[in-house]
């Protein structure tokens, strides 16, 4: 039996420059919400194939530096349910793959506006790969993964980061 969910995310994000053995890293904050289904992928195994289509808002707001990204992201993941009997609850650690497109984002410097993708060389589209855990109870999920990037963001930026998760099934 399929089950969709829909659920809200909260995510702390840690952008990484890396030029000549020196790092630069900044800290910005993801919100997404996002639309899933789950569904078996063997009646005799406890496999499940999740798949789903969310839109997540980065941003980072400080005095004389403001950024912000939107991006729509396409998660598959393998589950594996490890259920608790009589309890209505659900352990599923989960792994799988990303793929993102960044629709829109920009740097805001000193009062001087760049755009991601019009002024500077940024990549519209990102894989990447997460790996977490969802706990179920009834019809209610708590999720905790970490995500990171394969490919750049721009040249020598790359970006990883937690999600914290609440959905709901039906």
């Amino acid at each position: 039996q399929t089950l969709n969910h829909v659920h809200m995310t909260y995510s702390p994000i840690t952008s990484k420059l890396i030029v000549k053995g020196s790092k630069a890293k900044n800290s910005l904050t993801g919100i997404s919400a996002g639309f899933g289904q789950i569904t078996p992928i063997s009646a005799a195994l406890p496999l499940l194939l999740e798949y789903g289509i969310d839109a997540q808002y980065s941003f980072m707001m400080k005095k004389d530096d403001t950024r912000n990204m939107m991006t729509i992201n396409a998660p598959v993941s393998m589950m594996y349910q490890i259920g608790m009997p009589g309890a209505g609850m659900a352990i599923l650690p989960y792994a799988g793959l990303d793929f993102g497109y960044n629709i829109f984002g920009s740097r805001k410097v000193l009062g001087e506006r760049l755009g991601y993708f019009s002024d500077l060389d940024f990549s519209r589209f990102m894989v990447g790969g997460h790996l977490g855990v969802k706990l179920l109870v009834s019809s209610v999920y708590f999720g905790l993964a970490y995500q990171g990037c394969f490919n750049e963001l721009s040249d020598n930026l790359k970006y990883t980061q937690a999600q914290f998760s609440v959905g709901i099934l039906f």
